[in-house]
């Protein structure tokens, strides 16, 4: 997968402060969040060490079900997908799918889009509020 495939937002705090303002804001809004994993702690469990890295699959229902219902195969990319993981300064950077990749992946209408940029547009506002680590 390309760069220009993915939203990509730097985050001012760590992985997991980050990945506790993302669940809260998705909280807030109604979103369900269907997982957290923690994949550095999965590593760790088998003797592996990697950086910090957090996958959260969240989504709506609602929206979600319809696009399922055109193409079952976008379920590949449903729930939605947070990559929350450690930059090279320590803090977190935050990828998603983008919104046009996805329309592009599967049969399902144009207006699937915004599924995507909704999503989008909440967590770049989120971390563009969220207070900046000392």
């Amino acid at each position: 997968m390309n760069d220009e495939d993915m939203y990509t937002w730097p985050s001012p705090l760590g992985v997991s402060e980050t990945v506790d303002l993302i669940v809260a804001t998705l909280a807030h809004v109604g979103a369900k969040v269907f997982a957290v994993i923690d994949q550095q702690a999965e590593a760790r469990a088998v003797g592996l060490d990697m950086q910090a890295l957090t996958l959260i699959l969240f989504g709506n229902p609602r929206a979600g079900t319809p696009l399922m219902q055109a193409d079952p195969t976008c379920a590949f990319d449903l729930p939605l997908k947070l990559l929350v993981h450690a930059h090279d300064d320590g803090r977190a950077r935050v990828q998603m799918l983008r919104a046009e990749t996805f329309v592009s992946r599967y049969d399902v209408p144009a207006n699937a889009a915004g599924v995507f940029t909704g999503a989008a547009a909440l967590l770049e506002s989120a971390l563009l509020k969220a207070p900046r680590a000392p």
